[in-house]
């Protein structure tokens, strides 16, 4: 199954609970005033080459998130220790620097799968269980997970749907 890029026309229905969406904050910016899920018409790149991705320091970037990520990765492990029995399986979708597959691993079985090439090529993920590719595409056949998670995800989906 491949990425579809979204056109404008199918950007007028919210693919998340099929409400109208509304124009956003630019031209290629959308969101429900119902569900609150954004999305654009952008281009889905993941390339560090791009003159987008070049515009971000990602040194800098983890300085700023990665204390207020794990304080939300701990309460948000604490509800899975309800809802998922300890060592079971579970898949963190887009895992970027792998800090939750880092702290969900004392826990559980856990799989991390990223698309973006920088966080193999600039940080060592040697030691986490995280794969690069995206989802479903890399997981393996007849690969059952209990809790699968989307930590800041679905604003990139091109078809949250499929």
């Amino acid at each position: 199954m491949g990425v579809k890029p979204l056109k404008n026309e199918d950007l007028k229905i919210c693919p998340v609970c099929e409400d109208k969406l509304s124009p956003g904050i630019s031209s290629w910016h959308f969101f429900c005033n119902f569900c609150k899920h954004e999305l654009s018409d952008l281009d889905l790149v993941v390339n560090p080459e791009t003159p987008t991705a070049v515009l971000i320091d990602e040194t800098k970037r983890e300085l700023g998130l990665k204390k207020v990520r794990q304080e939300n990765f701990e309460k948000l492990l604490t509800k899975l220790m309800y809802y998922c029995h300890r060592r079971g399986k579970v898949l963190d979708v887009g895992c970027a620097h792998g800090w939750f597959v880092e702290l969900a691993a004392a826990n559980f079985e856990v799989v991390g799968i990223e698309p973006d090439p920088v966080f193999f090529t600039e940080k060592p993920n040697g030691y986490l269980n995280i794969r690069q590719g995206f989802f479903p595409e890399s997981i393996e056949e007849n690969e059952i997970f209990q809790i699968i998670i989307f930590n800041d995800v679905f604003e990139h989906l091109a078809d949250p749907n499929s």
